[in-house]
């Protein structure tokens, strides 16, 4: 299901944006889940499903093979499959991140669902930027719009 791209809110003289969903600054779409997902899990499109609409309606964690990799958000909360999964697209949020992220760590998704740290060697797409260090495994970062 998709949402609006609404005028952002800016924060007026004095105000100041205490939480992740204040500025809104960030795009939730709904989703249904094509197997197990954790809150925070990086999700990708069910590109190995048979029926063409449903590549795109059912998400699932992690990437089936390197050549499925179509990283599309993070996951918000944790679902059984055939479950609703709110999933930020674009914008700041919470993900599962591996050990040792630091801020400004440019990130892509991996086989379990977890943001790792990009380096020279991977072919991957960056999906997201580190804003901190992981703090057991989950750290704020900035998702980039992939979809």
């Amino acid at each position: 299901m998709a949402t609006n791209d609404l005028l952002q809110r800016l924060p007026t003289v004095g105000e100041t944006f205490t939480t992740l969903n204040d500025s809104n600054r960030r795009q939730i779409e709904t989703f249904i889940a094509a197997d197990a997902i954790n809150q925070y899990d990086a999700v990708s499109f069910d590109l190995a499903n048979a029926t063409d609409a449903m590549k795109v309606t059912l998400v699932r964690r992690g990437m089936i093979t390197a050549d499925a990799n179509c990283c599309i958000g993070i996951a918000q909360k944790t679902v059984a499959a055939g479950e609703r999964v709110d999933v930020v697209t674009c914008g700041i949020t919470e993900a599962n991140v591996e050990a040792a992220t630091v801020a400004g760590d440019r990130l892509y998704m991996n086989t379990v669902g977890q943001l790792a740290v990009y380096a020279a060697a991977i072919t991957l797409p960056i999906v997201a930027h580190a804003c901190e260090a992981d703090t057991a495994n989950i750290a704020t970062v900035i998702f980039l719009k992939q979809f």
